[in-house]
């Protein structure tokens, strides 16, 4: 997961400007606590909007996630071997492989031509030290020329009925690469967190769901390149590939799913610990609705940025703007993106399977595709577009 800062433009075979974003500051972390079984939820406290409230089902159904096989996914994806994913690597292409395998074993079909959907990006980045503290992040290398190289998204479809709308899963799939650290020893950024555990929840919803009937609307399933970057993958499927699919009503990322809320930050004490942190049902209703079923349904509290006074604007204020999400904002879809606080190997080389909590990877997987499921059958439309505001508004 990328974080803004100040921006710094890339010529892209001399004829295109490509914008990073940099992350500038770390975090410090806290210990995880385990999930909690009661279910909590918030009502939300913005004012309504012209956007249907949505009844949906009241007992979503029930689609359980194999914790072991989370568990390899993560694990693969984030090998040393793949050196740290970086964007147009060949670590990175070795990931898109795994996850159009996860796509095909799922039995999804692919919507254009094949799922691989090949993007430029530029050669010309690298992970850097960020200040003094321990986090990395990705950065122009001075002086270098910035020739093209190409990223790839992966692009796969469960097919519904044509003509009412499409659902879209996502979850970017590179990270920062490898780097010499102050004594010159290599550093490699294995991304469990960030952001293979995004990828192992997407690719088991979609084996999940790819098993069921053929839902109402279709769904479509996208692993993202370039993210860290400043979401080229997105930027390129959204200008690319999107116009020519089912029109696309609702979006979901997941990046950073398998820690708990607002370890490391200075409100986690505050934090239930069976909360899963969610952007984009901010002055949404119809969209929070769907998200408290499901939440309600699986023992989970869904910590928005409008729900939690003292707490969640915060969260809102930290991850406005940021992610794939707000990609598919800026062309009128309104996303839900679900996440975690950034705890202190966040960006650094201590992001390992290991300190993943798997069993609440498993939980939240399993509430997202009944979520997703929800709004590919529910009768009722999806939600309407409006505008997120800005934090503190």
């Amino acid at each position: 997961m990328k974080r803004l800062a100040p921006r710094t433009s890339i010529a892209l075979g001399g004829a295109v400007a490509l914008v990073l974003t940099l992350a500038t500051h770390a975090q410090t972390p806290t210990s995880a606590p385990a999930p909690a079984s009661a279910p909590a939820t918030a009502a939300p406290t913005a004012a309504p909007t012209n956007a249907p409230v949505t009844a949906p089902p009241t007992a979503p159904p029930s689609f359980p996630a194999d914790e072991a096989r989370l568990r390899a996914t993560v694990t693969a994806l984030a090998d040393p071997g793949l050196r740290g994913r970086m964007m147009g690597s060949p670590g990175e292409r070795d990931a898109a492989m795994i996850v159009e395998k996860g796509f095909n074993e799922a039995g999804l079909t692919a919507p254009l031509v094949t799922m691989i959907r090949p993007f430029p990006v530029p050669s010309c980045v690298e992970a850097r030290r960020l200040g003094t503290g321990s986090m990395w992040g990705l950065r122009r290398r001075p002086g270098a020329d910035c020739p093209p190289a190409e990223s790839r998204n992966i692009l796969a479809t469960i097919r519904g009925a044509p003509g009412q709308g499409a659902i879209l899963v996502g979850a970017h799939i590179d990270h920062l690469g490898t780097a010499k650290d102050e004594r010159g020893d290599e550093v490699v950024f294995r991304g469990a967190e960030d952001n293979a555990s995004g990828v192992a929840a997407m690719l088991e919803i979609a084996r999940a769901l790819g098993a069921q009937r053929k839902p109402s609307r279709t769904i479509y399933f996208v692993g993202f390149g370039g993210e860290e970057a400043g979401m080229m993958g997105s930027r390129a499927f959204v200008a690319i590939d999107l116009p020519k699919l089912e029109p696309v009503r609702l979006m979901v990322n997941l990046d950073m799913v398998g820690l708990p809320v607002g370890a490391g930050q200075p409100y986690s004490l505050l934090v239930p610990p069976n909360a899963v942190g969610t952007v984009g049902t901010e002055t949404r209703p119809a969209l929070q609705a769907l998200v408290d079923a499901a939440c309600r349904a699986h023992g989970l509290m869904p910590l928005s940025g409008r729900n939690v006074p003292g707490v969640g604007d915060g969260i809102w204020r930290r991850t406005y703007g940021r992610g794939d999400g707000f990609t598919f904002e800026k062309v009128r879809v309104p996303h839900v993106f679900f996440g975690d606080a950034e705890p202190r190997q966040y960006h650094t080389a201590d992001d390992v399977p290991e300190k993943l909590d798997f069993p609440r990877l498993k939980a939240r997987t399993e509430m997202i595709a009944a979520l997703v499921w929800n709004a590919a059958n529910q009768v009722e439309p999806l939600p309407a577009f409006t505008p997120l505001p800005l934090p503190g508004r």
